[in-house]
């Protein structure tokens, strides 16, 4: 494999600090986007042929301005959701140029490479001639090429252009530094409405096995705060008290074996967590336990205005019967 690498010139080459409060852009989708809410046996494809869209042309510019991470988010949309499109492809493609902008400003030019795919290269053969760690880096190059979906890191080509992280510390901190860009400059309030975050899968326990193990095989980072987050939605004390055979929530990035898709809302006058259930159709009862361990300094009965919510909506089969956690 060749190894000739050049580093990358950003489209702003700007040596801006990761994390930097001065690295928001004037940035606003409003003008390229049209509000439109899910109805029963809705897709976005669907909806994006009723505009006479091509989804597959703006679907990449469907994840930015709705602030989703991947496509599995667009995979669980819920009826009466509310999201944005672009107006035209045109329009798609000025949002994504100004992601791409966002991007260029917020990372180093000394953090990336520049490499062109030879025949026979897949992205674990190049990370591992350049050792990199593919697992560690591969979040940071999808967002370093605008990529959405895991097909995109198994359809690489001959002769194709792409950008990579230049060490497995440099990716961790684009990966991280790319969330929160697109965060800041996205307008929350006009723009994205409720985000996804994350889901929620039941797994059974097995003799032998721990719970940091678990999340090894899930690909969750293990940390104080999911160790928290684990505690709260199952009830726990303590993470060792957890027994073989039972089931027990663990969040994750895909959509397999999911029971519920988490997302974030700003609590707005009127709101209850009745009516918020309502919305995401689902039983206050049945998620209640649920709900107060994704929102343990939130009292329910009374939700304040202003706040950051986490509310769940149902996945799949069986999600509205109530889960035994404990």
């Amino acid at each position: 494999m060749k190894k000739s690498v050049l580093q990358v010139l950003f489209l702003l080459c700007l040596m801006i600090p990761l994390f930097s409060a001065n690295a928001r852009a004037a940035k606003d989708y409003t003008p390229y986007i049209v509000e439109i809410e899910v109805g029963q046996g809705d897709t976005i494809s669907d909806i994006c042929d009723g505009y006479s869209i091509d989804y597959y042309a703006v679907k990449q510019a469907i994840l930015v301005v709705n602030g989703m991470g991947s496509e599995d988010a667009l995979n669980a949309v819920r009826p009466g959701q509310k999201l944005y499109i672009p107006k035209s492809r045109a329009d798609a493609d000025s949002i994504m140029a100004l992601y791409e902008a966002t991007i260029s400003a917020v990372i180093p030019e000394s953090y990336v490479i520049r490499y062109t795919v030879e025949k026979g290269d897949t992205l674990y053969s190049i990370c591992d001639g350049l050792q990199l760690d593919y697992n560690t880096c591969k979040e940071a190059i999808k967002s370093l090429n605008l990529w959405s979906g895991e097909f995109r890191l198994n359809a690489i080509y001959a002769g194709q252009e792409i950008l990579l992280p230049v060490t497995n510390e440099a990716a961790k901190e684009i990966t991280e530094t790319v969330a929160k860009a697109v965060d800041a400059n996205v307008n929350v309030s006009t723009v994205t409405g409720d985000r996804f975050e994350y889901y929620l899968i039941a797994h059974t326990m097995q003799s032998g096995e721990t719970v940091r193990g678990v999340c090894d095989t899930l690909g969750i980072k293990y940390s104080n705060d999911v160790e928290q987050l684990l505690k709260t939605i199952n009830g726990l004390t303590a993470l060792g008290s957890v027994q073989a055979g039972k089931d027990y929530l663990f969040p994750a990035r895909t959509a397999n074996n999911a029971v519920y898709a988490v997302y974030s809302h700003t609590v707005a006058t009127g709101d209850t967590t009745g009516s918020l259930c309502t919305a995401y159709d689902v039983k206050y009862e049945n998620v209640k336990a649920v709900l107060q361990g994704l929102n343990p300094k939130i009292t329910l009965t009374a939700i304040p205005k202003g706040a950051t919510m986490m509310l769940v909506a149902p996945c799949g089969t069986g999600a509205e019967t109530p889960l035994i956690i404990k």
